[in-house]
């Protein structure tokens, strides 16, 4: 970064989320990725879609009909409700605001479908929040 973020209408501080997660919870994932497959779908701002987070890494999300990969207590997944995570959407976050203003993001975008629509997995916060605050406190 050159300088100072400044903090308007567009950008604001958000704290890191700890603790266990509610399932069938309404949270923002937003990012830079494509808005749809093909060669002229790249963003020309940010994105973001609403997503209902659905499991977190010791259930369904990691098994071996989503992605093949192996169950992680480090990931929480969440199904599309009006946008869904895309290529390059990769370190975007997914997070809300409670009911007190308080912005808050729970996960980071890990890995989705290849067609720009479904489950997508996003890195807890929560599980990694000692090693965060270890590199940049």
């Amino acid at each position: 970064m050159n300088g100072p973020v400044v903090l308007n209408s567009f950008t604001w501080p958000a704290q890191l989320y700890r603790g266990d997660f509610p399932l069938n919870f309404r949270l923002a994932a937003a990012g830079w990725g494509k808005a749809c497959l093909g060669s002229n779908c790249s963003p020309q701002s940010l994105k973001s879609g609403l997503m209902l987070v659905v499991e977190d890494g010791h259930r369904l999300c990691n098994t071996p009909n989503f992605f093949n990969r192996p169950p992680s207590a480090s990931l929480l997944c969440a199904d599309p409700l009006d946008g869904s995570t895309c290529r390059g959407d990769s370190g975007g976050y997914l997070g809300g605001t409670d009911s007190n203003g308080v912005h808050f993001v729970v996960g980071v975008t890990s890995f989705g479908p290849g067609n720009c629509w479904g489950r997508s997995a996003f890195s807890s916060v929560t599980h990694y929040f000692n090693w965060i605050m270890s590199i940049g406190g």
